[in-house]
This record gives structure tokens, C-alpha cells and sequence, in this order.
């Protein structure tokens, strides 16, 4: 139903109305959040008083209600849902308080939002998450991908911006049943014979230009699903418990691989407009596996020794290992 109710004076550009809608699709805010979060559901219900302001604007003042919001954060790849929230809007500006959302394993944060409508070509917003064990990244594996993985955290999520971009802060404490996936690039030689001997290898990957050729695909790949030129800057503080199930994919094409699991402060910085991929922190194995796989003719699993770590200090695929590990079997003494 919509009903709008009020008077235009033309001399002065004046107006005032009263505006009650409901069932306005929420899939209008499509172009608003372009970038940031796509596939929105749900609907939209108006009550609210319309008048002119400064400079040809108009003020908002009034109540929207959300209702059945269903969104994905595009970044995340996480779909939620807003089941029911009311915005409160005092000239063009609102504010939502004590609602909760929800992923798709009906696991909930509570949830504060803020918008300011005061320039309706450049909605402004101000959204800030604290999720309780919930889901805060679910991406597949592709080709060129940076990072992947399912990690369920606790901890805070603040995502702030307009229509020239967006900021998203991720302040976590990893839960149960997270595991996560980093891709090293490039081929892995190693030599076997009697016995395989590792030294310190001599480079044999320009691991820069593997970077910047990946981070160009990553900003293209962005780009051409959004449709944006808007700016993201993404900036993640992790604490990592063992209860991440963290995999290091030395060769993603074969089966070298490290497995661990562990404590580590990481912190990760993402701006795809601007070519910009970091990630700072030390991570302490308490446990693991370092799989080898040598031109497929052998195939051994070490077992990694607690004390063993990975450093990053920049560059995600320039990581340094300091790993101990022993592959032990039984054999005859002759």
C-alpha cells in the first residue's frame, strides 16, 4: 500500500508530505552498495515525513522498517539475514540499535547501523557487527585466488562508507571448525635420490611480479563483478587459535602442502584499487604435517615439531619457514 499525502509550493521550491509505504523492494540499494554487499532481499516499510531543506535537499524524519533482509557481503562471502529492525530517522540521519544478525547456520551478532541520507546521491553508512561464533568468511577456491576458506570468529566487524568507498575493519578471534587456505605461487623442484638433502634454496620464483601479476587478476576479477570504481580498503586483525585448520599450499598443483594448526597475531591489508596485498605476524605451530610430493614418485608426510613457525613481514606469498620435521618408520637394522 502507499499513501503520500502533502503540498509543493512552487514559488519557493517548499514542500512537505507524509509518506507511508509499504513492501518497497530492498533490492533498490543494489546500486547504492555496489561493491559491498549484492543479492539484497527483503523489504522496506515507510512512515516517515518528507520536507524541503537547504540548498534543494529534502529531510527525512520518521520510521523505516527492514523487514526479512537477506544480503551477501561480497568480500566475506557470507549471505545474512536482518529479520526485522527499525531505522529511525531525524533529518535524513537514523540509526539502528539492538538487532541482531544472522548466518546462514543461524548463528547471530548484534548489529548497529547508521545512515546518513542528507545527500541522496551519496548515501553515507556506518555499520558495525559483533559477531559471536558466527561466519565471517566463506569463499571457494579459484585459480587466482589470494586466500580461502570457512573461518567462524568472534570479535568485531566495522564497515563504513559511501558511494566513492568503502572501509572494512575485522577485529577476530577465530572459533571451531575455521580452516583456511593460502596459495604460495609457483613450482617447488626438489631433488630425491638416496636420501633428499634441504639447504637454503636459491630463488628460483620472482615472487614480486607473481604478486603483482595476481593482484592485477584479484582488482580486474573485483571490478568486473561489481560493475565499481569505488575504493576498498580492507584491514584484518586475526587472533588465530588452534581451532583454525590452517593449510599452506606450497605447489597447488601437486600435493605439497603444510598443514597446521597453532597461535599467531596476523595482521592483513587489502586495497585492490590501489594494488595493495600485506600480511604481517608470526604463526606458532603446535602441531602439524608438512606433505612432499617429489615428481610423484614419492610421496612422504612429515610430522611437523611444536616450536616450528611461519613468518610473513609483507608479502603473503614471501613467507619465511623455520619448520623442524621428522617422517619416522620402522626398519630392518641390516
Amino acid at each position: 500500500t502507499e499513501l503520500i499525502r502533502g503540498y509543493y509550493r512552487p514559488v519557493d521550491k517548499a514542500f512537505l508530505a507524509d509518506v507511508h509505504i509499504d513492501g518497497l523492494p530492498l533490492g533498490l540499494l543494489d546500486s547504492a552498495l555496489e561493491g559491498v554487499a549484492s543479492n539484497n532481499e527483503g523489504a522496506l516499510s515507510l512512515d516517515v515525513e518528507v520536507a524541503s531543506g537547504d540548498n534543494g535537499g529534502m529531510l527525512l524524519n520518521g520510521d523505516v522498517t527492514i523487514n526479512d533482509l537477506v544480503t551477501t557481503v561480497d568480500f566475506l562471502g557470507v549471505r545474512y539475514s536482518l529479520p526485522k529492525a527499525t531505522l529511525a530517522l531525524t533529518d535524513s540521519r537514523g540509526r539502528v540499535r539492538n538487532a541482531r544478525l544472522v548466518d546462514p547456520e543461524g548463528n547471530s551478532g548484534a548489529l548497529e547501523l547508521e545512515v546518513d541520507l542528507t545527500d541522496m546521491q551519496n548515501l553515507r553508512y556506518d555499520v558495525r557487527l559483533l559477531p559471536t561464533d558466527m561466519l565471517v568468511l566463506n569463499t571457494e577456491h579459484t585459480y587466482d585466488a589470494d586466500f580461502y576458506g570457512r573461518i567462524y570468529a568472534s570479535g568485531a566487524v566495522i564497515v563504513d562508507g559511501d558511494n566513492l568507498g568503502t572501509n572494512i575493519d575485522i577485529v577476530a578471534t577465530t572459533s571451531d571448525n575455521s580452516n583456511f587456505y593460502l596459495p604460495l605461487s609457483g613450482s617447488n623442484e626438489f631433488a630425491a635420490a638416496d636420501f633428499v638433502t634441504f639447504v637454503t634454496p636459491q630463488p628460483q620464483v620472482d615472487t614480486t611480479d607473481q604478486l603483482t601479476r595476481r593482484k592485477e587478476r584479484y582488482r580486474q576479477t573485483v571490478n568486473s563483478n561489481s560493475g565499481s570504481r569505488k575504493e576498498s580498503n580492507i584491514s584484518m586483525t586475526l587472533n588465530v587459535l588452534p581451532n583454525l585448520d590452517f593449510h599452506l599450499l606450497i605447489d597447488p598443483s601437486t600435493e605439497n602442502e603444510l598443514r597446521a594448526s597453532g597461535n599467531a597475531a596476523l595482521n592483513l591489508n587489502i586495497n585492490p584499487s590501489r594494488d595493495i596485498f600485506t600480511m604481517y605476524g608470526d604463526y606458532q605451530i603446535s602441531e602439524g604435517t608438512l606433505t612432499l610430493n617429489l615428481e610423484d614418485l614419492i610421496v612422504r608426510e612429515f610430522s611437523i615439531q611444536s616450536g616450528s613457525t611461519i613468518d610473513w613481514s609483507g608479502s603473503p606469498l614471501d613467507a619465511t619457514l623455520d619448520i623442524d620435521a621428522a617422517y619416522r618408520l620402522k626398519t630392518s637394522l641390516a
